[in-house]
């Protein structure tokens, strides 16, 4: 019985053993992977290094390839209270540094991320928070632009929102209270917004921008496509789940190997877990992480929600974009009920002055958008109720819709909003060579 009872403590102590071994070296060869990070060898060459022998032209990409430095220097080295020229270099420079292709992390830049993006893809492509791999590896489509650009515009505390094309991503970004649509992917910064270039003078602008750009790649037919079909836009303040869980993993790829390591050791060797009250503790410590991480991954929309309940239109136009994103994914029947959701947030921030939503609101019902009918009457309340509050671009749209009803009342509106908004000057500019009007 003691033999037996000797057997089975020595077979203990070496699994023991054993098992703290492999944590050891598991751990270890994690560290050392995390450590390779900051040996820039091991950053990912680019395609124009590697496999074309120093050309600088790409297939298909019409413009000299800068070196990566380039970007990294311009990271280090950003404006303080750039004008918008400075912003479009900016913009070029971007453009002509990346390589045109998809840029994931490597398992040796984070390793839960790429384990993780097993399940979902999106896990290893970077955000703002990593928006440094992107720079430093060189690569990047338009997704990737839009993130070093964002990086770039925050840094210099420019406000900007991210918005998703059928097939492109983009920003608008605002500059001296005026909202401009941003394509870092293509180097080029038109002059107005998206909902202005959706009409047949922001594309008139739109051609001509394109053509006097020397880093933009995609034709001004096939950019009037894009631009006819939005899919998403955030707000200027929100970051999103996927940053705010690459930002925690930038933690925990260095936690998690220390942890194991101590835990393994006390639980092997020190046998401190052997006490209920212990465990007990270390669950609902468990329980306290998982629930702090839980809340900063989803902060923004937190914070949101209590800025709604508190009545306060920034956190419900907010709100409005983050739901209607997430209708995006979900079946069609809980889609329509979230993007009425949507709406609703629109008008009680609308109930409270807010011009943004007011304008959100008219182009939903101008357009469609959000799942709603075109409804030009519905439309005209919304815009009325913004023009009311002084905005310009609504009585352009306003102009657009009164065409249809009454050549003066348009003229008015286009008369009104002409100094300030181009394609409302050109609209008035149309309707004189066609004497519609003195």
């Amino acid at each position: 019985m003691i033999e037996r009872e000797q057997k089975l403590w020595k077979r203990w102590v070496f699994n023991r053993h054993l098992i703290f071994i492999i944590i050891g070296l598991m751990s270890v060869f994690l560290l050392i992977v995390n450590s390779m990070i900051f040996f820039k060898d091991v950053d990912r060459h680019r395609y124009d290094e590697v496999s074309m022998s120093g050309n600088s032209i790409l297939p298909g990409y019409y413009n000299s390839i800068l070196p990566t430095s380039e970007l990294v220097r311009l990271s280090e080295n950003l404006p303080a209270n750039p004008d918008l020229d400075k912003l479009k270099d900016i913009a070029k420079t971007i453009s002509k540094t990346l390589i045109p292709t998809g840029r994931f992390l490597d398992f040796h830049e984070n390793w839960l991320l790429w384990l993780m993006s097993f399940k979902i893809e999106q896990f290893i492509r970077p955000s703002e928070y990593l928006s440094n791999r992107i720079i430093y590896g060189g690569q990047g489509n338009c997704s990737e632009s839009t993130v070093v650009f964002r990086t770039f515009l925050k840094e210099m505390g420019i406000k900007s929102r991210e918005v998703g094309l059928l097939g492109h991503h983009v920003l608008e970004l605002e500059y001296k209270n005026n909202w401009y649509l941003a394509d870092a992917n293509q180097g080029i910064i038109f002059p107005s917004d998206f909902d202005l270039l959706g009409e047949s003078e922001g594309k008139y602008y739109l051609s001509k921008e394109l053509e006097n750009s020397n880093t933009c790649r995609i034709d001004a037919k096939r950019y009037g496509q894009l631009v006819d079909n939005l899919l998403w836009r955030t707000s200027s303040s929100y970051t999103s789940r996927m940053a705010r869980i690459q930002y925690i993993s930038v933690i925990l790829v260095w936690f998690i190997p220390f942890a194991a390591i101590f835990f393994a050791y006390l639980f092997l060797y020190k046998k401190v877990f052997w006490n209920r009250k212990i465990r007990i503790g270390i669950i609902l410590s468990c329980i306290l992480v998982a629930s702090i991480c839980y809340i900063y991954i989803n902060l923004s929309e937190i914070k949101l929600k209590i800025g709604s309940l508190l009545n306060r239109p920034d956190a419900q136009y907010e709100l409005a974009f983050i739901t209607h994103m997430r209708g995006l994914t979900w079946y069609q029947e809980d889609s329509k009920e979230l993007y009425n959701q949507a709406v609703l947030y629109l008008k009680q921030a609308s109930s409270q002055g807010h011009v943004d939503a007011n304008i959100q609101l008219g182009m939903i019902f101008y357009k469609g958008f959000w799942s709603q009918r075109i409804n030009l009457e519905e439309s005209k309340k919304w815009f009325n109720k913004a023009a009311n509050l002084g905005s310009y671009k609504a009585l352009y749209f306003l102009g657009k819709i009164y065409e249809l009803e009454n050549n003066e009342k348009a003229f008015d509106m286009y008369q009104s909003a002409s100094p300030y908004i181009p394609e409302a000057a050109l609209r008035l500019s149309i309707m004189r060579n066609k004497g519609l009007m003195k």
